[in-house]
């Protein structure tokens, strides 16, 4: 019966460490998709910590979609791109303590010149 309890109360204290380790953290969450709509998995975005350079990257998942949390608040500048793609830049995210930012970015196919 004390281990039931010891490993309750360790579940507790993680919880508990975890959310006051997000209560000073916002999140940045979206999709990446094409011209079309349609959603592209595997892409790559990219955010960089505007006042101390600090990157932070995923890929998307298979239905394009991405989440970047634990982030430090302050400004941000986003790059969604993907192979066969040009590269997206969105303009500054603002990320708040406790917040979360919804994006949705649009790729368009790289032209090669001959």
């Amino acid at each position: 019966m004390s281990h039931c309890r010891t490993l309750f109360l360790s579940c507790v204290l993680l919880l508990t460490a975890a959310l006051a380790q997000d209560a000073s953290t916002g999140a940045i969450r979206g999709t990446v998709s094409d011209q079309a709509g349609d959603r592209i998995p595997g892409a790559n975005v990219a955010l960089v910590n505007n006042a101390t350079g600090l990157r932070y990257s995923k890929l998307t998942d298979i239905e394009g979609r991405f989440v970047l949390q634990l982030l430090p608040p302050g400004d941000y500048s986003g790059r969604a791109e993907s192979p066969g793609m040009s590269p997206q830049i969105t303009p500054t995210l603002h990320v708040d303590i406790g917040g979360t930012i919804l994006i949705r970015t649009a790729t368009a196919p790289t032209i090669v010149s001959p």
